[in-house]
């Protein structure tokens, strides 16, 4: 479960622009960061499914709105919707007992800080 997280992480630091703004692809990559964060037992699967979400909004970057670059500016409207979702997911991360864990859970939050 594990290593199956990472290479989705991978797949979506990756993939073209094009791909990743599709509806099925988020909701893909959700799904699967969702089931690895029921994995009470073990915090390394529960790491991974937050290291797949990180790399799903690191793909929009920590910028100011100003200088948003246009391909950056469509990955971030197709994950906008899901914006609360993954809040939520990093959320509940926060209270892991696992402190990378939790330290991933916060890059995330970031990183959505400044988004709308």
């Amino acid at each position: 479960r594990q290593m199956s997280a990472l290479a989705a992480s991978s797949l979506v630091a990756n993939m073209p622009s094009k791909v990743l703004t599709r509806t099925e692809v988020i909701t893909t990559v959700l799904t699967c960061s969702t089931q690895t964060l029921k994995d009470k037992k073990f915090w390394k699967v529960r790491l991974s499914g937050l290291e797949l979400l990180l790399s799903l909004v690191s793909r929009v970057g920590i910028q100011k709105m100003s200088t948003v670059d246009s391909e950056k500016q469509l990955i971030m409207e197709a994950i906008l919707p899901y914006k609360e979702t993954i809040m939520d997911l990093a959320r509940k991360s926060l209270a892991d007992s696992e402190a990378q864990v939790t330290a991933t859970a916060s890059k995330i939050s970031v990183t959505m800080a400044w988004w709308p």
